[in-house]
This record gives C-alpha cells, structure tokens and sequence, in this order.
C-alpha cells in the first residue's frame, strides 16, 4: 500500500501518466468528430455526450491517483481485460467504466511506475487515432523521442518533466486500447506479461 510520504513523491510522474491518457482521450474525440460521417439530431447529440464522458473518465483518473493511498483488491476485471497484481503493485482506486470507455491506473508501491490501461469506444482508423494523439502530445510539450509503426499497433516513448514514458495503442476494429507506461518499462512490461491477460488481444499493443 502506498503510504503518504510515498505518494507525496510520486505525484509528478503520475500526473505525467494520467494527464497523458486525458490527452489520448482529447485525440481520440477530436478525430472521431473528424472521421465518423455527420449526423442530425438524436445521433449527433449523442456523439457530443459520448466524447463528453471520455473527458470526464480520463480526467477523474488525476484525483485517483494523487489523493487516493488504499489499494484495493488484488484480481482485477473488466469487459475487456483481467489482471492479477502481484507483490509491490497496488491499484490506487477501482477501474472506472462509462459509456465512453474505462480506464485503469496501477502503480508500483515506490511510487517509481504507474501503468494506465485506457479503453475508448471508438472505431476511427488506428493511423489516424495515432497521428492525432501525436499531435496533441506535441502540443502539451511531450517530446517523442522514439517512433514504431506496425501493421495493428503503434508505439511511441516520450519525455516530459523528466519523466520518460512509453504509450501503446491497437485497435480491434471497435474500440482503441491505450497501454501507457512512466516510470521504469521494464517494471510495466514485466506486470503486463504476467499477470494481464486481455479478453481481445488485438485491442492492446505490449511493449516489446
């Protein structure tokens, strides 16, 4: 569990890890609003409440992890993956779900590494959920320092503030699934290769 004195340190690369999935959130809306066909009335209203509520799942994610110190239960599931956290892991505050996606924070016990887990329900084309994110990571003063493109998955690393990170993204064809990693991504890749198993596999990209 982490306690108050190690959270107190963390926070920095925490909030680097959750405001980066609220900025692959902003990406994913701003390119579902470009790339799905224009509807009228009831559709189009509830597009706007749908891109509305990723915003609001992603940035609930900052409070979780700086004000929250208790874990939680160690087997985790959702619809779309299940994880077992193992010695010197925690899960901060439980996965929130909404119609918009889910997300979910874990965090080493140091404080050192924070995995985020995001789902989003959209179908836009990967490349260009991709190059959007890129976009508005850019923007937000992240520096890509590291570039990989495969047929269903792109991987980028970056820096910001110090703190190096790692983001992952695939699509299945229905929703994209965002891995991001801060901290150390041997401790990450290692938590994701034991113990996660996803219900889709093509949904999340592993770092390799």
């Amino acid at each position: 569990m982490l306690s108050l004195t190690q959270t107190a340190h963390a926070p920095g690369l925490l909030s680097c890890c959750v405001q980066h999935s609220l900025f692959s959130a902003h990406a994913t809306a701003c390119a579902c609003a470009s790339l799905l066909p224009a509807v009228e009335g009831a559709d189009k209203r509830n597009r706007g409440w749908r891109m509305k509520k990723i915003f609001a799942l992603c940035g609930s994610s900052l409070l979780t992890v700086l004000l929250t110190v208790a874990a939680y239960a160690q087997e985790v599931k959702t619809e779309y993956f299940m994880l077992d956290l193992p010695s010197g892991w925690t899960q901060p505050k439980p996965v929130r779900s909404h119609p918009a996606g889910t997300t979910a924070v874990f965090t080493t016990e140091d404080g050192k590494t924070a995995v985020n887990i995001l789902v989003l329900n959209t179908d836009a084309p990967l490349q260009d959920i991709y190059a959007m994110h890129k976009e508005k990571m850019a923007d937000k003063g992240y520096v890509i320092t590291d570039e990989k493109c495969f047929a269903d998955e792109r991987v980028m690393e970056f820096i910001r503030n110090g703190h190096k990170g790692t983001v992952c993204i695939a699509s299945n064809g229905r929703q994209t699934g965002m891995i991001i990693i801060v901290g150390s991504l041997a401790a990450g890749r290692e938590l994701l290769r034991k113990s996660f198993t996803p219900v889709d596999p093509r949904l999340f990209s592993l770092p390799r």
